[in-house]
């Protein structure tokens, strides 16, 4: 019977070993299972914070377009503005060239009747009243 124990002490020896490599085993399976879901959780949360980077980029993107836009817009109206500035500034100018050119040209008529009148101013008799402007 001293044999038969020691078979019995033996083979539940071995079960239990076989037990604890068993359980060993499925720690190693469960820890192992448990660092590729940390894993893949990292990493969905790196791929999820890359995604809301890029949103964030191109919300900023068209929210720079948008102002860019409006900003053409009101220097298109601005330069609108200018243009008709200028084309009011230069009819004004052209009207005011028409006349000095008559000015002139009535200087000159007057210039040429005042020499015409030279024989009479040699006569120290004679008054003469000129009149300057538009007479």
């Amino acid at each position: 019977m001293g044999n038969s124990s020691s078979d019995d002490c033996a083979l539940q020896l071995a079960q239990q070993r076989a037990s604890m490599e068993l359980e060993r085993e499925r720690i190693r399976a469960a820890a192992a299972l448990q660092e590729a879901r940390l894993k893949a959780e990292m990493e969905k949360n790196k791929l999820q914070h890359q995604l809301a980077l890029k949103e964030k980029e191109a919300a900023h993107k068209v929210a720079m377009e948008k102002v860019k836009r409006a900003q053409i817009g009101e220097l298109q109206q601005r330069l609108t503005w200018l243009q008709q500035q200028l084309n009011d500034e230069r009819k004004l100018s052209d009207q005011i060239q028409s006349q000095l050119v008559a000015v002139r040209a009535q200087i000159a008529t007057e210039e040429k009747d005042i020499a015409a009148f030279k024989p009479e101013r040699d006569d120290a008799n004679t008054k003469i009243v000129v009149l300057i402007g538009m007479t």
